[in-house]
């Protein structure tokens, strides 16, 4: 997938590599050595050292492909419409996502067609797809007459944009009710939670609305596609959607909860649920730092011959809590009064490098470097030190560390 371009004179050997990219050191070509998932890995970083000392940083972009098909948050979709729905009645329904990118990604059609039993006769269309503002609904076209026929079994079809396009189905079963003719109303389609991961946190407070009245517009709820992991509490304050616990949610969950009135025959909406993970801030990030030379002491020793622009150490950040937020970083917070030394930041490492060396005028330099988890809802910022010492000052062969 690529090549290494050498420089005369220079050897070069992997640092940091990728179990999915193998670089071959004598041909310094980069291939690939098991399946790529963009999905799951969109970018891969290496790093390569060479000899005479210098750093090479390596990133490598996976293309996307149209490789996932779209998906249905419920293999089967039931939905009561009243016989007294007029032609362009409209019900939403669940539509399907893509976790692919672009027109990969995007859903460019759905397609509805009825299931028959062989010899039966297909009825004329009774209902039809509409696609509004990323909502889907299903549409009344023809009369309905619930004394005929009560119920129709349809085949649900989303296909993406991508080439060839992908296509996937669920089945949409359609009853016909008896007068109440409100169905309840979430006020909204589709709503985004976030979750720390604790249990039984109240994630939100069920408040669909039933324009009936008695029977007709008493609620109740019930979660299809998530049971194991969330529950319904009810309190004097209302219901309210709860956890469970976290070991299948990770790092989301898509799931329905069914409102649906006490009425005869009842009716019922539906709201789809999509909750992040979002892990709560309770550690420090750590500072982690390779040094190059000597590499197995917890100082750095900095040669006669060293010049501006060495690199004397690799630093890089990581955090118990979870993925690091997009304003953390580290910085030399003290000790570098001189500006000897400089710290360059590269991608998701930092580089440690000589900058002014003809300044060092003492044996031992102490850095303290600072570094922010840019988490919420309050980052945390840790610190560590790094002694570094210069031989051409050095009176004694005792270092104190």
């Amino acid at each position: 997938i690529g090549h290494l371009t050498p420089e005369n004179g220079y050897s070069y050997r992997l640092s940091r590599g990728n179990s999915k990219i193998k670089f071959d050191e004598e041909t310094l070509e980069f291939s690939v050595s098991s399946a790529l998932d963009r999905e799951s890995e969109n970018a891969i970083d290496m790093l390569i050292v060479s000899s005479p000392p210098s750093i090479i940083h390596v990133l490598i972009d996976i293309l996307d492909i149209n490789d996932n098909p779209p998906k249905f948050p419920l293999e089967i979709q039931n939905v009561e419409i009243p016989e007294t729905a007029p032609i362009g009645w409209r019900v939403p329904i669940s539509g399907a996502t893509d976790p692919d990118q672009g027109k990969n990604g995007s859903i460019g059609k759905y397609e509805l067609d009825e299931i028959t039993v062989d010899g039966d006769t297909p009825t004329p269309p009774l209902f039809r797809l509409l696609q509004s503002d990323g909502f889907v609904y299903l549409e009344v076209v023809g009369t309905l007459d619930r004394e005929m026929r009560d119920f129709y079994s349809m085949r649900l079809t989303a296909s993406d944009e991508g080439v060839p396009e992908l296509s996937a189905s669920c089945l949409l079963n359609i009853r016909i009710l008896d007068i109440n003719d409100n169905p309840p109303d979430f006020g909204i389609r589709q709503i985004h939670l976030k979750w720390n991961g604790h249990k039984n946190a109240k994630l939100f407070l069920l408040n669909a609305t039933d324009a009936d009245s008695g029977d007709n517009g008493i609620l109740k709820y019930r979660i299809q596609g998530g049971e194991e992991i969330f529950g319904i509490l009810e309190e004097k304050d209302g219901r309210f959607l709860v956890t469970k616990n976290s070991t299948k949610c990770s790092p989301i969950c898509e799931f329905v909860i069914e409102a649906k009135d006490s009425g005869i025959p009842p009716l019922a909406t539906t709201l789809n649920v999509v909750v992040q993970m979002e892990y709560g801030n309770e550690h420090e990030p750590n500072i982690n730092i390779r040094r190059f030379y000597p590499s197995d002491f917890p100082f750095i020793v900095v040669q006669p011959e060293d010049v501006n622009g060495k690199t004397l150490a690799i630093l890089s950040l990581t955090d118990p809590d979870g993925p690091l937020g997009p304003s953390s970083k580290i910085w030399i917070d003290s000790g570098n009064d001189q500006s000897i030394f400089s710290l360059i930041s590269r991608q998701s490492i930092n580089i440690l490098t000589l900058k002014n060396v003809e300044l060092a005028e003492k044996e031992e330099y102490t850095l303290e470097f600072a570094a922010n988890d840019g988490q919420g809802p309050e980052e945390k910022i840790c610190r560590r030190s790094l002694k570094i010492f210069f031989k051409k000052f050095v009176k004694s062969t005792v270092i104190q560390v």
